[in-house]
């Protein structure tokens, strides 16, 4: 694991980041069935500022989720994905 960037660059990296939201065709779809039956999260190892941007710039998805949980705040960070067959 890499360390975190130096100070200097977070700044660059959020105001760039955060501008990269976009919505993964039939996202909205998914969520509004599971929603209903479902208590939705997000889990993400990204940087609180960007991952906070990101997720208010996706405004139909908003309502869906009940908690955004953002590694840096936490304090842990999700396991890595499995590798793929």
């Amino acid at each position: 694991m890499l360390p975190p960037p130096p100070r200097s660059w977070r700044k660059i990296i959020c105001r760039t980041l955060h501008r990269g939201a976009y919505l993964i065709d039939g996202a909205e779809e998914i969520c509004r069935y599971l929603a209903p039956n479902y208590r939705l999260a997000i889990l993400t190892n990204g940087i609180q500022e960007v991952q906070t941007s990101r997720f208010q710039a996706s405004p139909p998805l908003v309502p869906y989720f009940d908690r955004l949980i953002i590694s840096e705040e936490v304090g842990f960070s999700k396991p890595p994905a499995p590798p793929r067959s």
